[in-house]
């Protein structure tokens, strides 16, 4: 110790920096992060376009950054001190009221949002069934009055009523912006999640009722379970100190079988998924491509639907096996386009849904996907 104490300070930091640059050098890569419910960059491979391009640096920066020795422990150090400091955000998550935590969202590329909508709208006038479009405002819309005064944030409300009358020509509107924004005091998003909850998706449910023609049930009249401990994306981005965990509640529905990306569960959900952090990630098996869903068989039940979805539909899709006999789900992010969409066009579906949240009908996707088999 007395050595030590007696070193430069200088040579301390040299003999640091080298141990730590070391044993980061030799720690394996990680493949995924459990806390941020996503891959971590790999290495990526220098070509000549890339590195012209400048594809290949930003790969690289953002490679350095999710290989970092100890990451998580730094993004949780550098929480408290955020904390300490009392600032109201970090990591582009901003810290509402009554623990409720917001992704920055202030612009988006309008061309963007155009050419989703275009997709959307030409999808739409191929389908032989009737379709309606739902689009899910993010949390801080309807919870406004959580959010921190001052923070800029993308007008919503302005936004989808401007989508909403687009794409009334060829689809049906199921209007959940208000309905949600009318129980705002309610629990209908997690705080820590960007998702709602399964009372903000079982307001959805009913608005949607209205348009599919059938008779919604009331909220506590199912059978119900709940999963305590989530902390999701938003919280997985910022490690808040001394956030409150959600809890998850759903319903026990029984089907005969559901079929996703072909691999085949005789559940709605994950109950292993429900044990680990992204617990959300447990409501329909996950996020995949082609999710096919035979519910407990009813004459009173309708035929077949077809969904169109993000992440948000997942909640909202236990709800449906209550009215549909067969569902199909579709998730553009992860599904094969090649497959084509054309070939769920003369199917005799009672009803098709496009359900997405505004952030990602703004954002570049494989929405554009819908419309390549319809193309003129």
């Amino acid at each position: 110790m007395k050595s030590i104490a007696k070193m430069p300070l200088f040579l301390l930091i040299v003999t640091f920096v080298a141990a730590f640059s070391l044993a980061d050098i030799l720690t394996p890569d990680g493949i995924y992060s459990e806390s941020e419910n996503r891959y971590l960059q790999k290495m990526p491979r220098a070509t000549m376009q890339s590195v012209i391009n400048g594809e290949f640096s930003s790969s690289y920066e953002t490679y350095i950054s999710d290989q970092f020795l100890l990451r998580e422990g730094w993004i949780t150090m550098k929480s408290a001190s955020e904390t300490m400091l009392l600032k109201t955000e970090n990591n582009d998550i901003v810290y509402g009221r009554n623990g409720y935590m917001f992704p920055k969202f202030s612009k988006f590329n309008n061309r963007v949002l155009q050419n989703n909508l275009a997709s959307i709208d030409k999808f739409a006038a191929e389908m032989k069934a009737p379709v309606a479009v739902m689009i899910l405002p993010s949390k801080y819309h309807p919870l406004i009055d959580e959010v921190p005064a001052g923070f800029p944030f993308v007008n919503q409300n302005y936004y989808i009523t401007e989508i909403n009358g687009y794409l009334s020509t060829n689809a049906d509107i199921v209007n959940a912006k208000d309905i949600l924004t009318i129980n705002s005091q309610r629990y209908i998003y997690y705080r820590t999640d960007h998702h709602w909850t399964n009372y903000g998706a079982w307001l959805a449910y009913c608005q949607l009722a209205s348009v599919a023609g059938f008779t919604p049930f009331e909220y506590e009249s199912r059978h119900m379970l709940t999963v305590d401990r989530f902390y999701g994306t938003n919280y997985s981005k910022c490690h808040k100190i001394g956030t409150k965990a959600d809890s998850i509640t759903y319903y026990d529905f029984g089907i005969q079988s559901l079929i996703a990306d072909d691999e085949e569960y005789d559940s709605l959900y994950s109950l292993e998924q429900f044990g680990k952090r992204d617990k959300y990630a447990a409501f329909i098996q996950g996020n995949n491509g082609l999710t096919i869903i035979e519910s407990e068989y009813s004459d009173e039940k309708l035929g077949s639907i077809l969904i169109i979805k993000d992440s948000f539909a997942n909640s909202l899709i236990p709800l449906l096996t209550e009215h549909y006999n067969k569902l199909y789900v579709i998730d553009p992010r992860f599904y094969n386009y090649q497959n084509g969409y054309s070939q769920f066009a003369d199917m005799d579906f009672d009803q098709v849904l496009i359900a997405y949240s505004f952030e990602t009908i703004v954002a570049p996707s494989s929405i554009n996907y819908l419309s390549l088999d319809f193309e003129d």
